[in-house]
């Protein structure tokens, strides 16, 4: 039967990295499971796949420019030169000088991945998982979400959104167009939901009709006191309160 050891190996490094930070967190079976899952999609299914020599892209075009810095590129660099002259000893104490350095190199890109996931990934799912698991408070349509501060949610809220539409038969998976969220000033923003993950398409902007309006317009023009600004492109909305920031997200709905 084949042993996979992923799950140890990051319980491990958790527990170092927490008696080095002198914090005492309790890692739950979920957890775990979350950065298993974060550490390969973001960092072993790419080793892998150039290992194996599997193409990001089903096109077969010429790359338009050349990536030599990935982890796959450092590790090649500590081969031998198809001209060093070394041989024997010498040369076998070289390989192993690199090989070694090569280990430490791979071991602290883990330790890093492992470090993100579970002190910045983790916390901002579940900041976003709250959220969905709240928007009916925000408002009926299901479709408006609050954070109360800025985290890195769209990847979270495509992920999680997945799974509601798979374990969901109800109105639950609807898709959230728009977010709150509040601001270290105590000001809010209402950011559009992106079309996918990295893209600049939206799946709805904010209120057409407002976007681009001089700041010193369009609390006329809205009717919405407190609003600051709406972006001329519609991904972004400023606010003065929390209010605000709703009115504008649920006129944006319509």
């Amino acid at each position: 039967k084949k042993r996979v050891f992923g799950k140890e190996v990051i319980e491990d490094v958790l527990n170092n990295l927490c008696r080095e930070n002198e914090q005492k967190i309790e890692w739950t079976t979920q957890d775990i499971e979350e950065l298993y899952n974060y550490i390969y999609l973001e960092l072993i299914e790419s080793v892998d796949g150039v290992d194996n020599g599997a193409s990001q892209y089903e096109l077969e075009e010429a790359p338009k420019y050349r990536v030599s810095t990935d982890l796959s590129c450092r590790i090649s660099r500590m081969n031998s030169s198809w001209n060093e002259t070394k041989s024997g000893s010498s040369r076998e104490h070289l390989e192993m000088q690199r090989f070694e350095k090569a280990m430490k190199i791979c071991g602290e890109e883990l330790i890093d991945f492992i470090r993100i996931g579970a002190f910045s990934f983790l916390p901002a799912r579940r900041i976003v998982q709250m959220a969905l698991s709240n928007r009916h408070i925000v408002h009926h349509s299901l479709q408006i979400i609050e954070l109360p501060s800025f985290c890195p949610w769209t990847d979270h809220l495509f992920d999680l959104e997945q799974k509601l539409l798979a374990d969901s038969q109800t109105n639950q998976a609807k898709p959230v167009l728009f977010a709150i969220i509040a601001t270290d000033n105590n000001e809010y923003i209402v950011r559009a939901t992106p079309l996918y993950p990295k893209s600049t398409k939206l799946r709805k902007q904010l209120k057409p009709n407002w976007c681009g309006v001089p700041d010193n317009e369009i609390e006329d023009v809205s009717g919405i006191r407190g609003l600051k600004f709406v972006h001329s492109s519609g991904f972004l909305g400023g606010t003065k309160t929390r209010q605000a920031a709703l009115d504008l997200a649920v006129q944006s709905l319509s």
